[in-house]
């Protein structure tokens, strides 16, 4: 049997063990929105084909790269939750897994997106202006302009 003061430490950990998962999920989306901006970047260079009135599809030849990444990221990321939920069952409880506990994971995650993640987007979109318009002023330089073509 678990002592209240117990169970208190069990939802510390399982609240610890969602803040990591939402951090897990922060590199995940980075790592995916990085790469989409990489594809488009790439795609930015070609001619462009004329665009057909019907639906738009979610999948077509030019979004699988990214669909695929997107895909592999979250495999990855659904495999670090369940890993983290393992380990905090095994080294706050003993290995049992408790009802509150699976509300801990829940509103450390929830709390991540709310605090952290706010402030992690908002660096990672200063970081990526501050390196968009650092580009463009090197491709303003003679010595590089040829690199840019």
């Amino acid at each position: 049997m678990v002592t209240t003061i117990g169970q208190e430490w069990i939802f510390a950990g399982c609240l610890l063990a969602g803040l990591i998962m939402g951090l897990a999920y922060e590199a995940g989306f980075i790592l995916r929105f990085c790469f989409a901006a990489l594809f488009k970047e790439s795609k930015k260079d070609s001619p462009a084909p004329p665009k057909p009135k019907k639906k738009r599809k979610v999948f077509n030849v030019e979004n699988a790269p990214s669909l695929i990444f997107a895909f592999v990221i979250d495999i990855i990321f659904f495999g670090v939750c369940f890993v983290l939920i393992l380990a905090s069952a095994k080294i706050t409880a003993d290995g049992q897994i408790f009802w509150f506990s699976a509300a801990a994971y829940i509103l450390g995650f929830i709390l991540e997106r709310i605090s952290l993640g706010i402030i992690v987007a908002k660096f990672i979109n200063m970081i990526y202006n501050t390196l968009a318009k650092a580009l463009e002023r090197l491709k303003k330089v003679k010595f590089f302009n040829r690199l840019f073509r």
